[in-house]
């Protein structure tokens, strides 16, 4: 059996034995991002934006850049939340911060566009230089 969760820079694998004495690895925050996906996105569950939250605020509080990229989303599309711009980018730095090229490079659009700070170039080409580094290619 084999064991898989995502870091912000690169997949991981960590395999079970079929006997169950070696065991994932995995960290706890990893269950609640993806608990926090899967009810924003009405996977598996009915579509509760109050439980994504939920979820995604105990894994964003653990470090976890899935998550505070999942909470600066919701801030952003207003999701079971007010629409709230400087709170998107609250997250989006820390999972930025992280190497998180997807928030990166939605920093680089609100600084281009002033939500959330003050509109300055200098800043959004810097985000995008930086997720362009990633995998973003809207970014380049």
């Amino acid at each position: 059996i084999m064991c898989f969760f995502f870091s912000s820079r690169r997949r991981h694998t960590r395999y079970i034995s079929v006997t169950g004495v070696q065991t994932c690895a995995l960290p706890i925050s990893w269950a609640q991002f993806n608990l926090g996906f899967m009810y924003k996105n009405g996977q598996g569950v009915r579509r509760d934006y109050a439980e994504a939250l939920k979820w995604y605020r105990k894994a964003a509080g653990q470090g976890d850049a899935g998550a505070q990229y999942g909470l600066g989303n919701m801030y952003d599309n207003g999701q079971g939340v007010v629409k709230n711009y400087t709170q998107a980018v609250k997250w989006w730095r820390k999972a930025a911060g992280q190497g998180y090229a997807l928030a990166q490079h939605n920093l680089g659009v609100m600084y281009a566009n002033g939500r959330g700070v003050v509109k300055n170039y200098t800043q959004a080409v810097k985000w995008w230089r930086k997720a362009a580094g990633g995998s973003v290619r809207s970014s380049v």
